[in-house]
């Protein structure tokens, strides 16, 4: 999600596993790029995705099976929002933590 309090510059993402490609997008304030996947059947399934805005950037480990099947298993949903100081996470999309700083 682009949670970024202005509107004048897009955030950038592009996700991907090794083996799918989603594709990249742009996203304005408040809008959001959505995935569903299954876990492979030997349990390592992992996707990134490569967010930005402006200058920053920062390649995310957005799932990996084990850390984050546990994690979200509450809801089954994992959620990342993009700020103007980083990157937060959260399993309800309401208690937000911060996972990274831009690089």
């Amino acid at each position: 999600m682009n949670g970024l309090a202005t509107d004048k510059v897009p955030t950038r993402i592009h996700c991907y596993s090794k083996d799918d490609d989603l594709g990249a997008h742009l996203l304005w304030m408040k809008e959001e790029f959505r995935f569903e996947f299954t876990v492979d059947f030997w349990k390592k399934t992992q996707f990134w995705c490569d967010m930005g805005f402006g200058t920053n950037e920062r390649t995310v480990d957005v799932f990996q099976t084990g850390i984050e099947t546990h994690t979200c298993r509450s809801t089954g949903n994992c959620f990342w929002s993009m700020r103007e100081d980083g990157i937060y996470f959260s399993n309800n999309d309401q208690s937000w933590v911060k996972k990274y700083d831009w690089q």
